[in-house]
């Protein structure tokens, strides 16, 4: 669990279980949630930390590459939480992908 290792606050572990079980769903053959994203086809923007160490950029990067009409960011020095981290940077990111969508 080392991103939690530089948790502020105490590891809440039933938190730890909740989580474990919906990364399971999301790459559970035969259903799972992965396995429904090239059917969307709505833009999508994905942006992800390149330090996250909660879910991986690579787990972003495939997300996004199963995504048929996706745009995927990658922010230097990112982690989990990005829009409290750069929260003027993500807002610009989010407003500059709705302005050329439309």
């Amino acid at each position: 669990f080392k991103a939690f290792s530089k948790a502020k606050e105490p590891v809440n572990y039933k938190t730890i279980i909740i989580q474990d079980t919906i990364c399971a769903r999301w790459l559970k053959p035969n259903g799972g949630s992965m396995e429904y994203l090239n059917k969307l086809k709505m833009p999508t923007l994905v942006i992800t930390g390149d330090e996250d160490e909660v879910v991986p950029w690579k787990n972003s990067e495939m997300i996004s590459d199963s995504i048929q009409n996706s745009t995927l960011i990658r922010m230097d020095k990112g982690g989990h939480g990005l829009m409290y981290q750069y929260p003027k940077v993500m807002g610009n990111y989010i407003l500059t992908f709705f302005e050329q969508k439309q």
